[in-house]
């Protein structure tokens, strides 16, 4: 009796597994979004505008900075759906690519969780942002954010640009690599 093989090599995708359900969770959510906003953007608009409205005295002192911030926290909410749909389909091919090369199973998986954490938390930014303008000001909640943003931006493109390299090295020394790159496995 012939041994049946599986379809797929399970121990490629183990190491990354979570990168991928984080990209996979991350596409979702901004599908989701994608639905509700189109759905109630209406809705949605009237209560950031109800909500800027009741901090009216409190933040905003013009009309015209009212309207600014009603426009600003819809392209926010925006900018979510898109980071979403974008960094997650980006990080997931970035992720399988990274899952055939030489590297060792815990770089496979630290590079992976920086894509996908980095995908989901980047529109959760915008997201976050969008809300929080509502009752700040537009530019106030991007500066309570920056910093938070900027360390998710920065994990994730550090992550870009080491499976870059690693890539770049995997072509290069496909069946093998030289002592200087050891560490890698």
């Amino acid at each position: 009796m012939m041994e049946k093989k599986p379809l797929f090599p399970y121990e490629l995708i183990r190491p990354v597994v979570f990168g991928l359900l984080f990209s996979f969770g991350t596409i979702l959510v901004g599908e989701v979004a994608g639905l509700a906003f189109s759905r109630y953007s209406a809705k949605i608009k009237e209560s950031y505008k109800a909500e800027v409205k009741s901090h009216k005295r409190d933040v905003f002192l013009q009309e015209k900075e009212i309207k600014k911030t009603i426009s600003k926290t819809w392209l926010y909410t925006k900018r979510f759906h898109y980071h979403a749909m974008g960094l997650g389909a980006i990080s997931l091919v970035i992720i399988l690519a990274l899952m055939v090369t030489w590297v060792s199973a815990s770089i496979k998986k630290a590079l992976s969780l920086g894509l996908g954490v980095g995908a989901l938390l980047i529109p959760s930014g915008w997201f976050l942002t969008a809300l929080k303008a509502s009752y700040m000001g537009a530019d106030a909640a991007k500066k309570s954010l920056e910093a938070l943003i900027l360390f998710c931006v920065g994990l994730h493109t550090l992550s870009i640009a080491a499976v870059f390299v690693i890539y770049i090295l995997w072509i290069i020394y496909k069946d093998e690599i030289p002592d200087s790159f050891n560490f890698l496995k």
